[in-house]
């Protein structure tokens, strides 16, 4: 689907994963014959097949004119297209960024072996130079300027594999997510946090540890704040090592908290964040259930374009987290539940709006390239659609549904942004 919006072409990419239909853009202009664009910005919401967006802009819940049920009525969209096979990511971005089939591109699988490799050998699909120049390559023979936003198969590893500038996928945080329980027994007072109707405050110590060692504590705190005579614990408190002001949230509330420190592949000190929520609070004896999300650093390039983007955007957000839903699904005490894990997809496709719209405010370029995986994310861990799946009951199933649908929400909401 594509609009022509004030000099900037907006191209939108609805690229297929697993099983699903592939709708790939057709392009109009709409201008006069032999004008140019200033700038294309070509966008992928990886996973978003054609049988879904037409379920999505049938829907006026998901849907608005201002985002994908505009951009279909006012640009140009195609119901079915062939897709190449395997209809895997990799696979799929490295023929949309050619025009190559993939055995022009060698590209074959998100992993496979490569033809002669030792049966042992596996090679990424997506740290891979295609065979056939990507566009990013032909721009910049052509003296273009461009930004890579998170392509699958552009991780700037090599002057092939990179544009001029762009951020790429982090390969894994420098401390992931758990679910930490905290025991009213095991918890200490905390004399500056005032509690009423005879609650004492109860506060945590937690360290946050790398390879062995302490990167910082995190220190959380329940209290009654409420002076209505009934003695629950109805309020959180947190605050991170430094921090001298303590931060106040209800019951599945967010909190970030975000810390210099130097990775595995860090030359120095990087800006680390992790998201975190309260998934319960026992109200009458104070225990908590806490999701101490993945401490992740935005991989921005060259490191000039990383010192300007990240103070303005923050730490990388971190991708849903896919194993803790899987464990939800299994045991619903335990992991993370559905309506946090669509939180996750939200921020990130926040996050991946506020990027693009940096780069389009701040940036040289005459191309742009950009990626949302969160439909496909999603689908990898919320499609609960047929009764032999092991998590499948009428009720998760129609949950799913409706999660699904919160995504479309969020794409919408990611297209209209960039038509603004």
């Amino acid at each position: 689907m594509m609009r022509n919006n004030g000099g900037i072409r907006f191209l939108a990419v609805a690229i297929a994963a697993a099983s699903l239909s592939l709708a790939v853009p057709a392009c109009r202009t709409g201008a006069p014959e032999g004008t140019r664009a200033a700038r294309v910005v070509m966008v992928s919401f990886d996973g978003l097949g054609a049988p879904l967006l037409e379920r999505w802009l049938s829907d006026p819940t998901v849907v608005t004119p201002a985002g994908l049920g505009g951009m279909a009525t006012e640009g140009l969209k195609t119901e079915r297209l062939r897709m190449v096979n395997p209809t895997l990511t990799a696979v799929n971005h490295a023929s949309l960024i050619t025009g190559a089939l993939p055995s022009e591109t060698g590209i074959v699988s998100n992993g496979y072996r490569a033809h002669g490799d030792a049966l042992n050998r596996r090679t990424n699909g997506f740290g891979t130079v295609s065979e056939a120049p990507p566009l990013w390559v032909k721009a910049r023979a052509a003296g273009l300027r461009t930004g890579i936003l998170l392509w699958p198969g552009a991780d700037f590893s090599s002057r092939d594999l990179s544009g001029d500038f762009g951020i790429s996928w982090p390969v894994r945080p420098l401390i992931r997510a758990e679910i930490i329980e905290l025991d009213p027994s095991e918890a200490e007072g905390e004399p500056e946090l005032a509690s009423v109707d005879g609650v004492e405050t109860l506060r945590w110590r937690i360290p946050v540890m790398v390879s062995g060692e302490e990167l910082l504590q995190l220190e959380v705190a329940v209290l009654d704040i409420q002076s209505d005579g009934r003695p629950r614990f109805q309020t959180i408190a947190v605050r991170s090592e430094g921090e001298v002001s303590w931060r106040y949230i209800e019951e599945r509330g967010w909190f970030d908290t975000q810390v210099m420190a130097a990775g595995p592949s860090d030359i120095g000190d990087e800006l680390y964040g992790a998201w975190s929520k309260v998934l319960h609070l026992d109200v009458h004896r104070g225990g908590v259930r806490l999701y101490r999300g993945a401490f992740n650093r935005l991989l921005a390039f060259p490191r000039d374009f990383s010192n300007r983007l990240t103070p303005e955007v923050g730490p990388w957000p971190g991708v849903p987290d896919e194993k803790a839903l899987e464990t939800w699904w299994l045991d619903m005490g335990k992991g993370i539940d559905l309506d946090t894990y669509v939180e996750q997809v939200e921020r990130l496709d926040r996050y991946l709006d506020t990027v693009a719209q940096w780069v389009m405010d701040n940036e040289d370029f005459e191309f742009l390239l950009a990626y949302h995986p969160s439909p496909d994310e999603f689908l990898h861990a919320g499609l609960i659609v047929q009764k032999d799946q092991w998590a499948w009951s009428q009720g998760t199933a129609f949950a799913a549904r409706e999660a699904l649908r919160r995504c479309g929400r969020s794409i919408d909401l990611s297209v209209a942004g960039l038509w603004s």
